[in-house]
């Protein structure tokens, strides 16, 4: 997993960016994932972290589906954008 930190004005502090995650294809399915999404938000929280973020393409249901499970949601009102450098 790749995370990137920031500051957040409109969530009042320190925030997380999730840039990747990577579980080889060999071992996916057996809760590597949910390991790493259940276990570092709460160990990052008590470092004083307010959100984590991640994007993920709109067409991946499958992985969309397994970051509801596991408490990410889609921000109606907001849209990652991205200018590249």
């Amino acid at each position: 997993m790749a995370l990137t930190f920031g500051w957040s004005l409109a969530l009042g502090g320190l925030d997380g960016l999730i840039d990747a995650i990577y579980i080889r294809s060999g071992v996916r399915g057996r809760g590597i994932g949910t390991e790493i999404l259940s276990a570092l938000p709460r160990q990052f929280a008590g470092f004083g972290l307010r959100a984590l973020h991640l994007s993920v393409h709109s067409s991946n249901s499958r992985t969309k589906a397994f970051y509801a499970r596991m408490g990410f949601k889609a921000q109606d009102d907001y849209e990652l954008m991205t200018r590249k450098l």
